[in-house]
């Protein structure tokens, strides 16, 4: 923020507590220069330098702090990246603190043979824990309750969104390291020669897939845990969401379609074949355009709306023309308008009772607005 000179190192303090914006000071009484600073630990973290005394004005942030207690730390374990700087420290503890003591400081990693000190950024490094002898690291907070492996999925794969792989002696090891970095969110694991695949999106990078010799999971088990397969409420049976494709595989059947599905983060929606057990998973709610009929293919969306339709802003003898996505049949306007709103991309529809045509739309009131035109009927979902 600024420096000035102070008789004391008191005076320095006080001249912070009365300074907006003030978290900590460092003070050099050999010219009795004081800085004032406007982050704890300064700009990039606690580092030694004789001659100098820095503190954090609001002590209250490490009061509870226990350099010693090793329950974040994994002895052997690199995590690597994200340096704010790194320092010559005396013991391992005083490493601990020096992060504890900066604002912007997540975890650290100490050399034991040297006793250098490096102070990081993000939990777990920038890419997450690796395996590497003669390091301990730790992060400064981290969750030490039992890890819950409740949604391993036993011969799946979660491909892509790889952070790193390394050895790691079991599966717990794995989800272990996973949850000590800030980035992970599901791994993949190979018992057969305990490779670990570290991965920043739940369900991997395209959503699940069948691989045997593989365990997945995603760390948090709770959106599993909660999602009930069998629930249909949210299924259009002889339908298809078609486009936004993630991928497809075989599954079991339509559950474990749709636990794939609730598994990956950036699935919406499934198209599942009853012939051949084919699975899509896709993107988008209701697929790319819209849901429309199919024999032998059952939809559904992860979540959507089941309250009852709201069709009082109907208006007769009216066109909503343009901004279509798609026609198809429907034996009436409720039914088109539920497809409507299965769909993420619909807004609005219009219904020609003498052929029973629905046209899905992704604009209220069509792509020019509504217009006068005998025979249709026409409305946006939203009333």
């Amino acid at each position: 923020m600024r420096d000035f000179k102070t008789e004391t190192f008191e005076e320095c303090a006080q001249q912070c507590r009365e300074s907006e914006g003030c978290k900590c000071i460092t003070y050099r009484p050999s010219d009795k220069n004081c800085w004032l600073k406007n982050k704890r630990g300064g700009g990039n973290g606690a580092h030694p330098k004789d001659g100098l005394i820095s503190m954090n004005i609001d002590c209250g942030v490490n009061k509870n702090f226990q350099s010693s207690d090793r329950s974040c730390a994994m002895d052997n374990w690199d995590f690597g990246g994200a340096d704010m700087r790194d320092f010559r420290a005396a013991d391992f503890e005083e490493c601990s603190i020096a992060c504890s003591d900066s604002a912007d400081c997540r975890s650290i990693t100490f050399r034991k043979s040297d006793n250098n000190c490096w102070l990081k950024r993000k939990q777990g490094g920038d890419k997450g824990p690796r395996p590497q002898e003669g390091l301990i690291s730790r992060n400064m907070e981290c969750d030490t309750s039992d890890i819950d492996t409740s949604c391993q999925r036993s011969n799946y794969d979660f491909g892509g969104a790889d952070l790193r792989d390394f050895k790691a002696d079991s599966i717990q090891v794995c989800a272990g390291a996973c949850r000590m970095s800030q980035d992970c969110q599901s791994i993949t694991y190979r018992p057969s020669d305990k490779n670990c695949w570290l991965k920043n999106k739940r369900g991997g990078g395209n959503g699940p897939s069948p691989k045997d010799g593989l365990v997945s999971m995603n760390i948090d088990c709770s959106s599993s845990n909660s999602f009930n397969a069998e629930d249909k409420s949210c299924a259009m049976d002889n339908w298809d969401f078609a486009g936004a494709d993630m991928r497809d595989f075989r599954a079991a059947n339509f559950e474990a379609c749709s636990i794939a599905c609730n598994d990956a983060a950036e699935c919406k929606s499934i198209t599942f074949r009853k012939s051949d057990n084919n699975c899509w998973l896709k993107r988008d709610q209701g697929g790319d355009r819209g849901p429309n009929p199919k024999d032998g293919l059952i939809s559904r969306n992860m979540k959507c709306d089941t309250s009852e339709l709201d069709m009082s802003c109907q208006q007769q003898d009216t066109d909503f023309a343009g901004a279509d996505l798609r026609d198809y049949k429907a034996d009436k306007i409720e039914d088109c308008a539920l497809a409507c709103r299965m769909s993420q991309h619909c807004q609005s529809i219009t219904y020609r009772p003498s052929d029973k045509n629905c046209w899905l739309k992704n604009k209220r009131g069509g792509g020019n607005g509504p217009s006068s035109k005998g025979g249709l009927i026409s409305m946006n979902v939203s009333c």
